[in-house]
């Protein structure tokens, strides 16, 4: 293959989405996330999105031959995004914080009260499980990432400063959703003779 330049890609920009196990995701990289079943999650910091992924192997030797494995298998791979966003949110609260969104109560203003939205932290009830979608441009480049099931392993310290924004750095962990996919990614202008 022969070099070019038009290849080298930078993830200038992007979203983060959202929405529910199951939900209907875009069938190409172009199409819009059907608002309806996704919500975009607003501002993320400057760092982007980090992908991480990690393998384990097992390696298996033959006697008599003790300097190279005669076969090395996969044991286990993950995979996750780290993410920091920058809005206040129910959406971003209740992925941070571990709430279902039905938790939250959103009051009216009412005698001199503004409104309000609560929400009361208890004991872990279970998994917090939700869909992810993941754009990242580079100019005209697109690359789209749906994972169809995952959860919030991780969560940063919220720092309250006045020379800092309040942020909420979260990581999603991929599962394997009912299909037995764990994520789909598709690419813009490419294709297998490139």
């Amino acid at each position: 293959m022969a070099k070019n330049s038009d290849n080298v890609r930078v993830g200038y920009a992007g979203s983060v989405y959202v929405g529910l196990v199951g939900a209907t995701a875009p069938v190409n990289p172009t199409a819009a996330w059907d608002p309806a079943d996704w919500t975009e999650l607003g501002h993320i910091s400057e760092d982007g999105i980090t992908e991480q992924s990690s393998r384990d192997t097992a390696e298996f030797k033959a006697w008599g031959f003790p300097n190279s494995p005669v076969r090395i298998q996969t044991t286990s791979q993950e995979f996750s995004f780290q993410v920091t966003f920058l809005e206040t949110s129910h959406h971003i609260l209740s992925l941070f914080h571990g709430i279902d969104l039905d938790d939250f109560t959103s009051t009216a203003s009412a005698g001199g009260v503004p409104q309000f939205l609560k929400a009361n932290k208890g004991s872990e009830t279970g998994p917090q499980e939700r869909a992810l979608g993941i754009d990242v441009i580079d100019g005209t480049h697109l690359q789209r990432i749906i994972v169809p099931k995952a959860q919030i392993t991780e969560t940063g310290d919220l720092s309250y400063k006045t020379d800092e924004m309040v942020q909420y750095q979260v990581t999603f962990k991929g599962l394997v959703g009912s299909d037995g996919v764990s994520w789909t990614k598709m690419w813009t202008n490419l294709s297998l003779a490139a």
